[in-house]
C-alpha cells in the first residue's frame, strides 16, 4: 500500500510539474522519453548536478561536507551546459541543481534558462537564504520549474541552530511565500531523525499545507558527510515505518516507501 501511495504521489507531482510547463519542448522530451522506455530502453529521467560546495550554512547533517570544500574547483558554465546536452541525448528529461548552495553561482540563471530552453524540467535545491523578491523574479524569468526549500525543524530557533545560521528559518519561509506569489512550484524538503519522529515531521507537514507548497518530501538520514561513520543517527526499521505511515498519495512524499525499495540511483532512474 505504501509503495502504491508513493507511486501515485510521484505521478501527481509529475503531472503538476508538466501542467505548469511553459514550453512545448518539455512535452516533446517527455514523449520521446516515454516512447524509448516503452521500447525497453532503461534510461534514467533525472540528472542531479552539484554546482558548488560553497554554502552559507554549516549543517550538522550535511552530506556534501568535505575538507576545504570552499577551495574545490567548480565546473565552469560551459562544462555544465555540455553535461546538460549529453544528458538530453541520453534521454534525461529533468535536471536538479544542488550544492552546497547552488544559488551562490552567478551563472545559475543562465544554466536554468539553458536547460529550460532545451526542454528539461529544471529544479533547484536551496536553503532559502537568498530567496529575495529580486532573485525569485530572476528564477521565474529563467524558467525554473520547481524549487526545493529545506526545513529541518518546525521550531525556528532549532532549525537555525541545526544549520548554524541565525534567521534562516524566517528567510526560508518568506522565500516559499515569494515562490508561491510568482507561481513557481515549491516543495519543502526535510529529513527524518530520532528527534522529530513523528511530531516534528507532522508539524512540518502542517506548515507545508499552510504555505500551500506542492509537497513535503521526507528523506532518511545517511552515515555520510558530517555523519560519516555516525551509524547511531540511522533510523531503526520501526522508526522508518512510522515515517512511511506519514506518506500519502498527494502531499507527503517519503524517499524510500518500503523496506525493499531501492534508491533512485541504485534502480538507475537518477544520475548524480
Amino acid at each position: 500500500m505504501q509503495k502504491l501511495k508513493w507511486g501515485i504521489n510521484k505521478l501527481y507531482r509529475g503531472l503538476r510539474l508538466y501542467s505548469s510547463a511553459r514550453s512545448y519542448k518539455q512535452w516533446k522530451l517527455l514523449i520521446q522519453h516515454l516512447y524509448r522506455r516503452c521500447l525497453g530502453d532503461r534510461i534514467p529521467d533525472l540528472i542531479t548536478i552539484g554546482l558548488t560546495y560553497r554554502c552559507q550554512c554549516n549543517c550538522v547533517h550535511c552530506s556534501s561536507n568535505v575538507p576545504n570544500r570552499g577551495n574545490t574547483v567548480e565546473l565552469e558554465t560551459g562544462q555544465v551546459k555540455a553535461l546538460i546536452d549529453q544528458a538530453i541525448k541520453l534521454g534525461f528529461i529533468r535536471v536538479t541543481f544542488f550544492g552546497g548552495e547552488p544559488l551562490l553561482r552567478k551563472d545559475i540563471f543562465e544554466l536554468i534558462r539553458y536547460a529550460n530552453q532545451a526542454g528539461m524540467i529544471t529544479r533547484v535545491n536551496t536553503d532559502g537564504w537568498l530567496l529575495t523578491r529580486e532573485l525569485v523574479t530572476r528564477l521565474k524569468d529563467a524558467g525554473l520549474s520547481l524549487c526545493d526549500v529545506s526545513i529541518d525543524d518546525p521550531d525556528p530557533q532549532r532549525h537555525d541552530t541545526l544549520r548554524c545560521l541565525q534567521g534562516l528559518y524566517e528567510k526560508a519561509v518568506e522565500g516559499i511565500r515569494l515562490l508561491k506569489e510568482y507561481n513557481i512550484l515549491c516543495q519543502i524538503v526535510t529529513y527524518a531523525s530520532k528527534r522529530n519522529i513523528t511530531t516534528g515531521l507532522e508539524q512540518i507537514i502542517h506548515l507545508g499545507r499552510e504555505l500551500g507548497v506542492l509537497a513535503v518530501s521526507i528523506v532518511f538520514p545517511m552515515a555520510t558527510g558530517c555523519w560519516f561513520d555516525s551509524f547511531d543517527v540511522l533510523l531503526t526499521e520501526e522508526e522508518k515505518e512510522k515515517v512511511r505511515n506519514l506518506g500519502d498519495a498527494h502531499f507527503v512524499h517519503v524517499e524510500i516507501p518500503s523496506p525493499h525499495s531501492r534508491c533512485s540511483v541504485v534502480k538507475k532512474s537518477a544520475l548524480y
